[in-house]
């Protein structure tokens, strides 16, 4: 039983913001409480992993701390944003048990089963703000059934770099403790193939803003999204997953990840007969959806659409973070736009182009509490990051 206080419904109720373009006002945005904390979980070396064929493993294992800790979190909400190679949190005190657990136990599966390494941490958002840095959040409408939380004030950037070296002589890094293997993983599914995008390529974009003051950042952010809007249209009209390029796996290999990340060790009977049920689900799926009929809770006919609206594919965590399924012209026109937005010293980008998405899923209930985390094939995000970088750092 987790011990509340007034402070945990500070994200629950939170006022919502209706369109993206809200993200670049900074009155929308409230300060996270002085005696919340900061949550930090990264794949360490992500781009090696990438590389290596790991890429479907490195969103599984990010995305193993948010389900855990939304199931362990009960009726307590909390800010949460996936990033690709990780995760970061806000939390309240009450919810710093639970944390820990379920970050070493993600920590020690994905050493474990997918010989990666999770760098996990938790920072005090007073420790954050001593060094200068705020915390803002804001709660955006994505769906009907699906809010998502946005952030600015370049507080989870320095919590990151806290929990990375040693700014102070205090780690925040959580220390390893192989102990730790049980946490509540239900609910993390990976079970659709890579959405191949209907337009031609999807792009992983990041777009920070350079200058002195949040007006000013702003300024930049508002100019983006209104050109991103200009080229390639609405929201919906750049969602890398589409109802007709939405299908699942039948190959049992693509499903021992969800299979080791939700359940840990299991006798090989066992795993064999979980995998059977999985590929049974999923031929089942394969058959109904989009049919005009409910049962086992599921509204086969709308499930796609409302998967569809339930994606993550555009995102505001001190950057603009995006998923866009485009042509190469509308890609190349954009490219342009911030090559020279950059060299007017206004903004830092990184851009990951392949042919399809990634669907990582939480799935609370098949009928409408169901969403889905999106990264691009090959690299996505991971790749997107290190562009950024090498353009930071090629300025000195």
């Amino acid at each position: 039983m987790l011990d509340r206080n007034s402070n945990d419904d500070f994200f629950k109720n939170l006022p919502l913001l209706g369109n993206y373009r809200d993200v670049t006002v900074a009155a929308n945005f409230r300060p996270a409480p002085r005696d919340w904390h900061v949550v930090i979980a990264d794949v360490v070396n992500s781009t090696a992993a990438v590389k290596s064929g790991q890429y479907k493993n490195v969103n599984l294992l990010g995305a193993m701390t948010i389900i855990g800790l939304l199931n362990a979190a009960g009726n307590i909400e909390f800010p949460f944003v996936f990033g690709g190679d990780g995760a970061a949190f806000l939390i309240p005190a009450s919810l710093l048990p639970a944390a820990r657990q379920v970050l070493l136990a993600a920590k020690n599966r994905g050493k474990e089963f997918f010989n990666l390494l999770l760098r996990v941490g938790i920072v005090p958002v007073e420790r954050v703000t001593a060094d200068g840095f705020d915390i803002g959040v804001a709660k955006l409408i994505v769906s009907e059934h699906f809010t998502q939380a946005v952030f600015t004030g370049g507080g989870l950037s320095r919590a990151e770099k806290l929990v990375k070296g040693s700014i102070d002589s205090h780690s925040y890094e959580l220390p390893d403790d192989p102990t730790v293997t049980d946490a509540d993983f239900s609910g993390l599914e990976c079970r659709w193939n890579p959405v191949r995008s209907e337009k031609g390529e999807v792009v992983s974009l990041l777009i920070q803003a350079k200058g002195g003051s949040e007006h000013a950042k702003n300024d930049v952010y508002r100019e983006a999204v209104a050109k991103i809007e200009s080229i390639f249209g609405e929201s919906s009209a750049y969602r890398p997953a589409t109802e007709l390029r939405l299908n699942l796996t039948s190959n049992e290999k693509d499903l021992h990840a969800e299979l080791h990340a939700k359940h840990g060790y299991r006798p090989a009977w066992i795993q064999w007969l979980c995998l059977r049920l999985f590929l049974i689900q999923n031929h089942l799926g394969t058959l109904f959806f989009g049919k005009p009929m409910r049962f086992a809770r599921i509204d086969w006919r709308n499930y796609k659409k409302i998967l569809i609206q339930n994606t993550d594919h555009q995102k505001f965590d001190d950057m603009i973070r995006m998923v866009i399924s485009c042509s190469t012209t509308n890609r190349e026109k954009f490219e342009q736009y911030l090559r020279e937005q950059r060299s007017k010293g206004r903004l830092n980008y990184g851009l990951h182009i392949t042919d399809s998405a990634l669907l990582t899923c939480l799935v609370f209930d098949r009928l409408n509490r169901h969403f889905h985390f999106v990264d691009g094939s090959n690299g996505g995000y991971a790749f997107a990051a290190k562009a950024m970088k090498e353009q930071i750092h090629g300025e000195g």
